[in-house]
């Protein structure tokens, strides 16, 4: 389905070729622009299972992936990334996922889209669940413009991954209880859910990441 709003997915990737072609394969008609950023974070050292331009390969193949590689970098300079070409390229609202996320979209998002827009928060809950899993979590996971909103490190060394803030210093992701506010608690707009699903991911991969995230605190 077409949308009148410039909608664009952000993902953070790097060694997820199947979980990466899910995404692409489920995505609808009225994304606009898909950004694809790839590489190793700083800090990590285990060897790719994959061929390790096959990421990028895959995004030659799709019109509306913006691929950028990034090795070596921080996790929240890779978020970054997305953030500065979404302000660039002038979206209404970014979709933010990891590769072992896929979307399914629904004919009311559209309308969801609307009132978001005419609200005054940027940030909006996205109904997230495992897979075969029945319960739904409100993320915080859809956000609006402009996108001038940046992961920072602060006096402390503290890395903000679980924060963005605009150029005054708020942090914009509380603002998903706005919707909260109007529709019910842990309300996610309807017309979008995000399955988490890490069958693509083999044992290794999945304890690696998990030993990466207690090793880097300040990814």
């Amino acid at each position: 389905m077409q949308s009148k709003y410039k909608l664009g997915i952000g993902i953070n990737y790097w060694d997820d070729p199947q979980g990466l072609l899910r995404i692409l394969y489920k995505g609808d008609d009225s994304i606009h622009t898909i950004y694809v950023i790839d590489g190793r974070y700083s800090g990590r050292d285990d060897i790719e299972e994959h061929e390790p331009t096959l990421g990028e390969q895959i995004c030659k193949q799709w019109n509306k992936v913006h691929y950028v590689k990034m090795h070596n970098a921080k996790q929240i300079e890779k978020r970054n990334k997305y953030w500065e070409l979404a302000e660039k390229d002038n979206l209404d609202f970014l979709i933010v996922l990891d590769s072992d996320e896929y979307l399914e979209f629904y004919p009311e998002f559209e309308k969801s889209l609307d009132l978001a827009m005419e609200m005054k928060w940027r940030c909006f809950p996205c109904a997230e669940s495992w897979k075969e899993v029945v319960e739904e979590t409100p993320r915080p996971r859809l956000f609006k413009k402009p996108f001038n909103y940046r992961h920072i490190e602060n006096k402390q060394g503290m890395i903000s991954h679980g924060g963005v803030f605009d150029p005054d210093g708020k942090d914009v992701i509380p603002e998903m209880y706005g919707w909260c506010s109007v529709y019910g608690e842990r309300k996610s707009i309807p017309g979008l859910k995000m399955i988490q699903d890490k069958s693509f991911r083999s044992k290794k991969r999945v304890d690696a990441d998990y030993l990466y995230y207690e090793n880097n605190p300040l990814r």
